[in-house]
């Protein structure tokens, strides 16, 4: 029985993704980890990987062509089995499909293809289009690395331990798809909503401590974005105008806390959502983080719910931050640094652990003492935790 390839679901917004390469044909075999084509969205691109091994039977889509997301792409199955049967058992009805050729034009179609990966046009070298990117991105050169994908091209996986070329590329670099939706979602942010923000440190000495205890016991290694991720849920409870969506002429405060985590792939940003965190446990909460930030990585939003509140987490790259407001929310928290830190407690001088915290809050929704209440009691939380 044939196995259908979706298209990825790339946002919980998004409806939609543009298929911008194929990197197999029909009749190539395919194993388990293969990728397969490269799509795109408004938020991100992404190569999809085949969770199958195979042989491709059909291909639904031509290059460039759009359909929505999560509906099968291409069909997988057995050498000898038949395209148009094998549809059918999979119960499943593709958008659009490839309009059938002629064999000589099919393997006219085949040989143009592997060209073209081969060459990646007007004598580039041979890369996804992601893979192009991600190297501008890093300033890797693409001759230095050796490609696994088909004719040698160089495929996403390539540029893991690629190292940064001394050489760098000048003049203008017009913004691919998803870093224009990004700026402009970002700009109409800024533009629109009256950002204030307020910043504080926690000293999470102590729960740096229990945290370490806990993990040496159990299996879940809890992250300090875990940790925040439950106190601001509990917390949201109590201040309902921060989990609410702000529009031009009107507030919307929601009964549902869903939590948006921001996620860092390459060229784009993702905010996959973990929903109900206030009734999550922080197992749950820990379950859920991993499996919907793997899932951001790898092309797939499994988000159920429209995000309330946003959290972006860069302390692992030792910075504070000021995050901008994930719109149509009032709010975003930006987790930074943990510095240690020689100050006084009960008259004695010793070294802490701080953390930093800010809020980026719509004041719109609501004003700065509301907010610096929100802080203050998120910061007893967090320091209150017992693991």
């Amino acid at each position: 029985m044939a196995t259908p390839v979706l298209m990825p679901q790339v946002g919980q917004d998004l409806e939609e993704g543009t298929l911008t390469e194929w990197m197999v044909e029909v009749g190539d075999t395919v194993k388990k980890g293969d990728i397969v084509a490269v799509v795109e969205s408004e938020k991100a691109s992404f190569e999809v990987e085949t969770y199958q091994e195979g042989v491709v039977l059909e291909l639904l889509y031509e290059e460039g062509d759009t359909t929505t997301v999560l509906e099968p792409i291409m069909f997988i199955g057995a050498p000898d089995e038949a395209n148009n049967n094998e549809k059918a058992q999979a119960e499943t009805t593709p958008v659009a499909a490839v309009t059938s050729s002629t064999e000589n034009d099919t393997k006219a179609e085949q040989t143009s293809h592997l060209n073209t990966v081969i060459s990646a046009n007007h004598g580039q070298l041979g890369a996804s289009p992601l893979a192009r990117r991600m190297a501008a991105n890093r300033n890797i050169d693409l001759a230095s690395v050796s490609g696994s994908g088909p004719g040698g091209a160089v495929l996403e996986r390539d540029l893991a331990d690629a190292e940064p070329s001394s050489g760098n590329d000048y003049g203008d670099q017009p913004y691919s798809k998803v870093r224009q939706v990004i700026a402009d979602r970002l700009t109409e942010s800024k533009q629109t909503k009256p950002h204030f923000y307020l910043r504080t440190e926690v000293d999470v000495t102590d729960l740096l401590a229990k945290r370490k205890a806990y993990n040496q016991s159990n299996d879940d290694n809890l992250s300090i974005n875990d940790l925040v991720i439950f106190a601001v849920s509990r917390q949201l409870k109590h201040h309902g105008k921060l989990n609410s969506h702000v529009f031009a002429d009107r507030c919307t405060l929601l009964e549902d806390i869903h939590i948006g985590v921001a996620v860092s792939v390459d060229d784009g940003l993702l905010v996959p959502v973990i929903d109900h965190a206030d009734r999550k446990s922080l197992k749950e909460i820990n379950q859920a983080s991993r499996t919907l930030a793997e899932g951001a990585r790898n092309g797939m939003n499994k988000s159920k719910s429209r995000g309330s509140f946003t959290i972006s987490n860069m302390g692992k790259w030792g910075v504070e931050l000021l995050p901008i407001i994930n719109p149509p929310e009032a709010a975003i928290l930006g987790v930074g640094t943990i510095n240690k830190r020689a100050c006084c407690i009960n008259n004695e001088l010793g070294w802490r652990d701080f953390m930093v915290l800010t809020l980026s809050a719509d004041h719109r929704a609501v004003d700065g003492v509301y907010g610096a209440e929100f802080m203050m009691k998120l910061k007893e939380s967090i320091t209150a935790l017992d693991l």
